[in-house]
């Protein structure tokens, strides 16, 4: 630049480089910034440089892409990069398959599966007549091929164009790459999804064997997690149980070594993050492994794929439970009716999103205040199923042991007496420690509620990422004290476990679990019925029999004996409206990431 001049082909060549290395760095925003400087240079001189207008466009849409801020934006920025090749090299330079490719992968982030099948038949023809059937790069544009037909319910044809795909990988020979195993990996689910088990095994093992050395690459996590649980699973449901241990031992150890690094890869590559989530690899496993874990236990697996990590950007949904980031994921091909259950802030965050649909039950006169409270608040998207009260619980045989002084209030937390014997998750990964967060906030201000729980820090001995875990803990002796939701330690207590309930003295905030329709639901009238259902005295009072200690919504439904009598718990009166939208949220765990988590202990 400084010999040159700004202008110069050298210079411009060089800028291109630098803006093209960003982007796996992570370096998104620069990128992008770089690019559109680009831009403007080899405009004005287009063939009198190396670089071309086309590989600009085509850069410039891998940084939008690549932000996830705006799928749109890297679409028209590649349609401008395939236009300009055209015109310069003609339709069947070989560059045309790989931006067509780029273009198919792109639409299956937008609104329209059919224009993704659209674009990605093309690149699949172009990829044929240019560079012939059985290049590398037909895996990817089949892949995206595969996302536009099941996202439109033609699963006979994605299971055509991948299993005739797969046949001409194993032709092809060689190492497996990534897009290779993308297929074995999209097929294995579509099998296991339809409960064809035994061709799912078939597929996620080939695609165990075929990983190799790269199993442990943080690009290829999404596929290994594939490969392992998907075999536990099918072999479950196979009933191959002995089979089945050490593939679930397998997994369990895989996803211990490999949240770490999803956090780091959140953080660096969101779309590879992103895809970890969208493939909801452990889900699938865990509904199975409850054969060889209890269910609580399999259920937690499930969640620590999705719900671990700190990274802030919102398109990575880390910080919402699995099933608000299923569901926004299959917004424009929605797989369920009726989102049941579940803390109410993340049905707050879809309602505000616009992922679920307003309905007013005939039975929404015989609910109590609480539960009308977040119907009210959305405009008729959700409403109160059932509340649980903020508190925690203590392990009456370790206090007794250790002469620890009873515990009545939120401020007794503080005394020095409990250093290092209090469980609380981590409100980045539990709806029950963000609740425990802004009840604090709420109780005693903002910045009295942030004072406290920097006080409270010193005393924690860990930040699970289970909501319920610190009562578990609790219970099994590994601590003293865990704070948690009334009824979950309600629960410990009925098992026979030497654990006592307290609400605190200062008051208290709660939970309402939720339920809602989910806009787009394919079987509405039904999905309309399920909520009255779910909403009768008769329904709730089933809870009993299940064992299921919170407060039903029905004031005429049968309440638990167990359960805790709210007419005793002082409660504060929670904000769930703007302590349950996504602004605020982000917010304070912003805060909390900043202000406690990294306080020494």
């Amino acid at each position: 630049r400084a010999s040159l001049g700004e202008s110069h082909p050298y210079v411009i060549e060089a800028r291109f480089y630098l803006a093209t290395a960003l982007i796996p760095l992570g370096r998104y925003e620069e990128a992008a910034e770089a690019a559109h400087e680009l831009l403007a240079l080899v405009q004005e001189r287009d063939s009198s440089t190396g670089i071309r207008i086309w590989q600009v466009y085509r850069l410039l849409g891998r940084a939008a892409f690549s932000t996830q801020k705006s799928t749109a934006e890297a679409v028209r920025w590649l349609e401008l990069g395939i236009e300009a090749l055209t015109q310069a090299e003609g339709p069947d330079h070989p560059l045309q398959v790989s931006l067509l490719s780029e273009l198919s992968l792109y639409k299956t982030q937008s609104e329209d599966p059919g224009e993704t099948i659209s674009i990605a038949l093309r690149a699949l023809e172009a990829s044929d007549h240019i560079l012939g059937v059985s290049h590398p790069n037909r895996d990817a544009v089949v892949s995206s091929l595969a996302v536009g037909f099941l996202a439109t319910g033609r699963y006979s044809e994605a299971l055509d164009f991948l299993e005739d795909q797969v046949v001409r990988l194993r032709a092809r020979g060689g190492p497996l790459t990534l897009e290779g195993g993308r297929i074995l990996q999209t097929l294995l689910m579509v099998h296991f999804d339809r409960g064809e088990y035994e061709q799912a095994l078939a597929y996620s093992t080939e695609l165990y064997e075929g990983l190799g050395n790269i199993k442990r690459e943080p690009v290829a996590m999404p596929l290994h997690l594939s490969s392992v649980g998907l075999t536990a699973a099918s072999l479950v449901y196979l009933n191959r149980i002995e089979e089945a241990r050490p593939w679930a031992t397998e997994l369990k150890q895989v996803t211990d070594e490999l949240l770490p690094a999803i956090e780091e890869v959140a953080l660096q590559r969101p779309d590879v993050a992103m895809f970890i989530l969208m493939m909801s690899v452990i889900p699938r496993s865990a509904s199975a492994l409850t054969e060889l874990y209890d269910p609580e236990e399999a259920l937690e697996l499930a969640l620590e794929a999705v719900a671990q990590g700190k990274a802030n950007s919102e398109p990575l949904l880390w910080r919402a439970l699995f099933t608000l980031a299923q569901i926004k994921a299959e917004r424009t091909n929605p797989k369920g009716d009726v989102w049941w259950g579940g803390t109410g802030d993340p049905h707050l965050q879809a309602a505000e999103e616009g992922l679920t649909q307003a309905y007013t039950s005939p039975k929404m006169s015989e609910l109590h205040d609480w539960a009308k409270a977040p119907h009210n608040a959305t405009g008729g998207k959700t409403v109160g199923i059932y509340m649980g009260a903020l508190g925690y619980g203590y392990n009456t045989d370790i206090f007794a042991k250790r002469g620890l002084p009873e515990p009545k209030c939120w401020h007794d937390l503080l005394h020095s007496a409990y250093r290092d014997e209090i469980q609380v998750a981590n409100p980045n990964t539990s709806g029950t420690s963000y609740t425990t967060l802004a009840t604090l906030v709420q109780l005693l201000g903002e910045e009295g509620g942030f004072s406290f729980l920097k006080n409270m820090h010193k005393n924690i001995n860990q930040y699970t990422k289970s909501g319920s875990a610190p009562i578990k803990s609790a219970a099994r002796g590994e601590n003293a004290i865990g704070i948690v939701f009334i009824h979950d330690a309600v629960t410990q207590t009925v098992k026979g476990m030497p654990i006592k309930a307290v609400a605190p003295c200062e008051g208290t905030g709660y939970e309402i679990g939720s339920m809602s329709i989910i806009k787009g639901a394919r079987n509405l009238d039904s999905a309309k019925k399920w909520v009255d259902f779910a909403l009768t005295a008769d329904v709730q009072s089933l809870a009993v029999k299940a064992r299921a200690y919170q407060v039903p919504s029905n004031k005429g439904a049968t309440v638990p004996p167990e359960a805790p009598d709210v007419s005793s718990i002082k409660l504060i009166d929670y904000d769930h409206g703007k302590y349950g939208s996504k602004a605020e949220r982000t917010r304070l765990l912003a805060k909390w990431d900043r202000e406690v988590k990294v306080l020494p202990r």
